[in-house]
């Protein structure tokens, strides 16, 4: 009798103790942080640990600027942080990893270095290496040869934009038998440069289309144009419209020749991309790169930490309209005459 009174006792000990540690799981984790420019700090507060599958309640003292924030590769938003005023937002911790906190309204010049981790740890293995969260890369890509940081100049480009639909109706004199992405996978985009692709189709290099070499220069820049549209899609280029606007165009300008309201405060001269000697000598894979890894002295921030690669390439598509005219494909990537 005794010792079932032990045994029943410690049965209630152990379902207490399960209980409780239930309860604990299901108590919000609270982390508090003050927000000041980013030139007086950004993000202050006590570490961001919470741990992964809980709900965590996340406050935000406003003290200088305006500001809003979003964890990357979630779905967590914040309304706006305002002076004065407290922010809260409640959600469930994502799977185990590390997570750029970043502001998402332009609330400085040094607007980009707001930016904070938030650490996501296994409960149950709280001392395991935490890694950034990244999609996989939809290319294996020689980064170390890409030379991102050295001038690319092109040594042939186009006077005037080129027109993409033109390209679109010769096509089918030029290329009968292939594709554009059949070209594409031949030309090794997106490792090749627009310039590589108009030696190549001027000198008859292409045997899929030996017939563009007998075409004028305007008309083997329209075949490109055509073949460069022909990698995304309206869609894509939609996404990468927004994404340039929110997070490029500040410094870049909104029409991509380099001359956004910010662009006084970049240590470095702003490309123009509208400078068709410039994009013709530039692969997707070098533009993909840069944004990336970020400018690496030159106030660009990484995006590779935020962005998906979904949203990666569809910048780096968005890039080439500056140069090609897409025409009704997508009206807003309308290039104009380059410098």
């Amino acid at each position: 009798m005794f010792f079932a009174i032990i045994l029943a006792l410690g049965s209630v000990s152990v379902a207490g103790y399960q209980f409780a540690q239930f309860w604990e799981g299901t108590k919000p984790q609270e982390i508090h942080m003050q927000a000041y420019l980013p030139e007086n700090g950004g993000w202050i507060g006590n570490d961001l640990q919470v741990d992964s599958g809980r709900p965590v309640r996340l406050s935000i003292d406003g003290v200088q600027g305006a500001h809003a924030f979003a964890i990357a590769h979630t779905d967590v938003r914040s309304p706006s942080i305002l002076p004065g005023q407290t922010t809260t937002i409640e959600f469930t911790a994502p799977e185990p990893g590390r997570y750029v906190l970043y502001c998402t309204v332009w609330c400085s010049p040094d607007h980009w270095r707001m930016r904070t981790v938030l650490d996501v740890v296994d409960p149950d293995e709280p001392d395991a290496p935490l890694h950034y969260v990244q999609d996989p890369q939809r290319y294996s890509l020689p980064l170390e040869s890409l030379e991102l940081d050295a001038p690319h100049p092109a040594e042939a480009w186009p006077e005037a934009p080129p027109s993409a639909a033109q390209g679109a109706a010769l096509w089918p004199a030029v290329a009968p038998d292939a594709t554009p992405g059949k070209i594409l996978d031949a030309l090794n985009w997106p490792l090749a440069t627009p310039a590589q692709i108009f030696e190549q189709m001027a000198s008859g290099e292409l045997p899929e289309m030996a017939a563009a070499s007998k075409l004028t220069a305007e008309e083997q820049w329209s075949l490109i144009a055509f073949l460069w549209q022909s990698g995304t899609t309206p869609d894509d280029l939609a996404l990468g419209s927004n994404l340039y606007t929110q997070n490029c165009a500040a410094c870049h300008g909104t029409t991509g020749q380099g001359d956004g309201f910010s662009a006084s405060a970049s240590p470095g001269t702003e490309p123009n991309f509208r400078d068709a000697s410039m994009m013709a000598g530039a692969s997707p894979a070098l533009y993909y790169a840069k944004i990336a890894r970020g400018g690496m002295g030159t106030g660009m921030p990484n995006w590779g930490t935020i962005l998906t690669e979904d949203e990666l390439w569809a910048v780096t598509d968005y890039l080439y309209s500056f140069m090609f005219d897409y025409g009704d494909l997508y009206g807003n990537g309308k290039a104009e005459t380059s410098p």
